[in-house]
């Protein structure tokens, strides 16, 4: 067996360890890769469920439709049956049903104002102002 001249037997140093580029490099090409996978993995699975989902949809509105359909219905049998026991106009008791619906929802409104007085991630928000203003005052700063 020939000896090959760059064998570490020669005495040559060992060869120089990756700089920092070439290390940044490596990993952000691993976590691309990891990145890629994942998604390549969403994607597979949005396709599978996109026909569940479309089939859940549909169903949810034909549903709610008829349930819309179901609540009409009712109304016009409470009317009916109002103006017959209590032998008020049909107008009269239509108007009336009208009337609790809108006092109904105005009540409904009202609570849902009333939850939102407060805005919605509120601590985020104040977060963010402030470190908008830590960089403006750090800009500043730069700048004189």
């Amino acid at each position: 067996m020939s000896e090959r001249p760059d064998s570490q037997d020669s005495g040559d140093p060992s060869p120089a360890s990756p700089g920092l580029g070439e290390s940044a490099t490596g990993i952000l090409a691993t976590v691309l890769d990891y990145a890629h996978a994942r998604l390549e993995l969403l994607s597979l699975e949005a396709r599978e469920a996109r026909g569940a989902l479309l089939g859940r949809l549909i169903c949810a509105i034909v549903g709610g439709f008829f349930l819309l359909i179901a609540y009409l219905a009712l109304c016009v049998a409470a009317v009916g049956w109002v103006s017959a026991n209590r032998e008020w106009s049909w107008p009269l008791t239509t108007f009336g049903l009208a009337a609790a619906h809108l006092v109904a929802a105005f009540l409904l409104l009202v609570a849902v104002r009333r939850r939102f007085t407060r805005p919605p991630f509120r601590d985020s928000l104040r977060e963010l102002e402030e470190d908008r203003d830590w960089l403006r005052r750090h800009r500043k700063r730069r700048d004189s």
